[in-house]
């Protein structure tokens, strides 16, 4: 699912040209695949609390295999329309699948320390989205020499030179993305299984104990209504200016990287964000050991710090040379890495995160991905610097929405222990 995810971003050039589009047209898919995120997150918010365990494997094996249809069928949309609807059927499923696995392994390690799994999970994640732009690099086309603009900034192309969408090689993300869809298809009996397995746990013990448990420690601790409906808003602004940065690192990195004045050829900017997702995957990996005894709350605050230099650096050295360029993308992928498995851990700790919980926070990330590629789609390839200043006052809402967040559940601690004495 991460290379599926992440695949887009590397394959932007490639895709526009398929359809004869500029890249803000193309874009309005990104925008299209959030809301339809946006409405899977509440769909499936709304639902997978009132069904049985067994049932959300058979939910989220249903998600898998339309994600996989979708990955296999985005290239060869004939049109900017069948390309946006594709888009919306990806994120619909998209959205309900996040919003069913994040809470789904959490009860799985219920009662357990599950920091070490949740990121493991998102490990994973991160190693398909580090491997997009390397698997992506043969199948991009060679930039086209003749390539220029009329006075409206459309493309225009001469001669041999037109690309009409249609690519005879074999080396295009005509098969790249099947390729990448019927490998994701192998990952649906594994869910098939586990549906299986949990379907006879269900019919030797009911799951109403571990809910009446659930529900006796949410007592204990005593929350008010009002410091946790503030906690939720805190945490899901948090979310929605975390996911506007990954996301716009993770889509527009290689956009920015030939629109810019560093004039980057695509394979060159697919090498850009090859750095970008190799640090997301190797902080990914290291933090699963380090999770055994570093709190949440640590790496969340380190990983914001980490950010806070990528993105002040990149708003001033990002086109005075391509070393200062990799170096501040380095930093953000490393510096994302972690963030959306910590907080969820971090607010596990404080409320439950039952599958509406789940849902606004990741409804939250659907939103912001929409927001996002619609502002930066419009000005990545007439000002391209407007991407990373974006990037650094959304980093800095970012530190003060956690920020506020950890007043709230400071206050909220300090109930806990005068209920406790």
């Amino acid at each position: 699912l991460g290379l599926s995810d992440s695949m887009r971003g590397p394959t932007l050039m490639d895709l526009k040209d398929l359809i004869n589009e500029d890249v803000s047209a193309v874009s309005s898919t990104f925008a299209l695949r959030a809301f339809g995120g946006l409405v899977g997150c509440f769909i499936s918010g709304s639902m997978l609390d009132s069904i049985s365990p067994s049932s959300r494997y058979i939910f989220i094996a249903v998600a898998y295999f339309v994600l996989s249809f979708c990955t296999l069928y985005l290239p060869y949309s004939p049109n900017l329309l069948v390309m946006q609807i594709v888009s919306v059927i990806f994120g619909l499923f998209n959205g309900s699948f996040h919003t069913a696995t994040n809470p789904l392994l959490l009860r799985i390690w219920q009662g357990r320390n599950s920091s070490p799994y949740m990121y493991a999970m998102h490990f994973f994640f991160g190693a398909g989205a580090l491997l997009s732009p390397i698997v992506a690099r043969p199948f991009l086309r060679e930039d086209v020499v003749g390539e220029i603009f009329d006075e409206n900034g459309n493309e225009m192309f001469h001669g041999e030179e037109t690309f009409h969408g249609e690519n005879s090689s074999f080396w295009s993300i005509r098969t790249l993305y099947p390729i990448i869809g019927i490998s994701m298809f192998l990952a649906i009996p594994g869910y098939i299984y586990y549906f299986v397995q949990e379907l006879r746990i269900e019919k030797n013990k009911t799951m109403e104990k571990a809910e009446k448990g659930s529900n006796e420690i949410v007592e204990e601790r005593n929350i008010s209504s009002c410091k946790k409906g503030c906690l939720i808003i805190l945490m899901a602004f948090f979310y929605f200016t975390f996911a506007g940065l990954e996301m716009s690192f993770r889509t527009f990195t290689s956009a920015f990287a030939v629109s810019s004045s560093l004039n980057l050829t695509r394979h060159q900017a697919a090498d850009v964000l090859a750095v970008f997702y190799c640090t997301f995957a190797a902080f990914r990996a290291m933090i699963i050991p380090l999770s055994a005894f570093a709190s949440p709350t640590l790496i969340l605050w380190s990983s914001l710090s980490m950010l806070s230099v990528a993105t002040v650096s990149l708003s001033i050295w990002a086109e005075t040379s391509l070393f200062c360029l990799k170096i501040g993308v380095a930093l953000a992928g490393a510096g994302v890495a972690s963030i959306f498995a910590s907080g969820m851990l971090w607010v596990k700790n404080i409320i439950p995160v039952t599958n509406k919980v789940g849902a606004v926070l990741t409804m939250s990330c659907s939103i912001a991905s929409q927001v996002y590629c619609m502002v930066i789609g419009s000005y990545i390839e007439s000002q391209p610097m407007v991407f990373m200043h974006l990037m650094t006052v959304t980093m800095m809402a970012l530190v003060v929405s956690f920020g506020l967040a950890n007043i709230v559940a400071t206050s909220v601690r300090r109930g806990w222990r005068k209920h406790v004495v």
